[in-house]
């Protein structure tokens, strides 16, 4: 596994987050970038202000080679006031990190819905990449299909979106037609907030409903001799039009168990053919 194409998931560090959330404490997350540090790679950070502690974590970390990636929401819609709000942002994100910003991200996808005041969004932050106080500019999306006219029209630097071995919205075909627009590509929950990692018999409560479905799945992963996270990992990183992607884990023990994991060319499925019990099981803000 190449370091170079992980961005450390900063949602767990400080807090509880996902199906199965469990939170990295201080002491492992400076032990993971000391990792990185010593092996001589940029760690990149997939943060936001929305992430409880996470950033103010953060900031008591060593500058060496760290980049922050942030998100942003609550623009105004009044196009006079969005600079303002856009600058003030940043300046606060650069006091609380105090670290190099790599990239921006607009955290609500349906400030994509208005192609005008998209583009007044867009010429703010190309101002802030000339400053070089920012590299890059991107969008964080959950429905591609919906945004994807728009999305080409007034285009990001970065694209981000959830992609996983049960998550298959995303096609190769939309994947190839991002890259032809010359847009990075980066996929978060690759292991589906940790469901993909869980067997049927310790899933949580909630998801307990489905575990016929991951049953069905154990059986695939034992013919073709894989385990869950070799099945996860090796969709992900075995396909080359994805640029980075963010990865959350628990402790330094659990982050070089994925960096040993030995991938797969094996091609499996993971298919839930009722419609609807698929939209439930892949999309976290239906979960209840």
């Amino acid at each position: 596994m190449r370091l170079s194409k992980i961005v450390v998931g900063g949602a767990q560090i400080g807090n509880n987050y996902g199906a199965v959330g469990k939170n990295l404490t201080k002491s492992d997350t400076i032990k993971i970038f000391n990792f990185f540090i010593k092996n001589k790679k940029k760690i990149h950070i997939d943060t936001s202000p929305f992430y409880g502690n996470s950033q103010k974590l953060l900031s008591c970390l060593s500058k060496k080679n760290i980049y922050i990636i942030s998100k942003i929401k609550n623009i105004p819609k009044n196009e006079k006031k969005i600079e303002n709000y856009i600058q003030n942002f940043i300046k606060n994100l650069q006091k609380e990190v105090n670290k190099k910003i790599f990239c921006i991200f607009l955290h609500d996808e349906k400030d994509l819905d208005n192609l005008k005041r998209l583009k007044v969004i867009k010429k703010v932050f190309q101002k802030f990449k000339k400053k070089k106080i920012i590299k890059y500019f991107g969008y964080s999306i959950y429905d591609l299909k919906k945004y994807k006219k728009n999305i080409f029209k007034v285009k990001p630097d970065i694209l981000q979106f959830p992609y996983n071995l049960l998550d298959n919205r995303v096609t190769n075909k939309d994947l190839k037609k991002i890259k032809s627009h010359k847009i990075k590509i980066y996929v978060r929950s690759i292991f589906l907030q940790g469901l993909l990692l869980c067997n049927s018999k310790n899933l949580p409560k909630k998801f307990n409903k489905f575990s016929n479905i991951w049953k069905k799945h154990e059986k695939e992963l034992s013919l073709n001799g894989l385990n869950r996270l070799q099945a996860a990992l090796s969709f992900v990183f075995n396909n080359k039009m994805i640029d980075k992607s963010i990865i959350g884990f628990k402790s330094l023990k659990e982050f070089k168990q994925i960096l040993k994991c030995k991938l797969s060319k094996k091609k499996l499925n993971f298919v839930v053919k009722n419609k609807k019990i698929y939209n439930l099981i892949i999309n976290p803000r239906v979960w209840k």
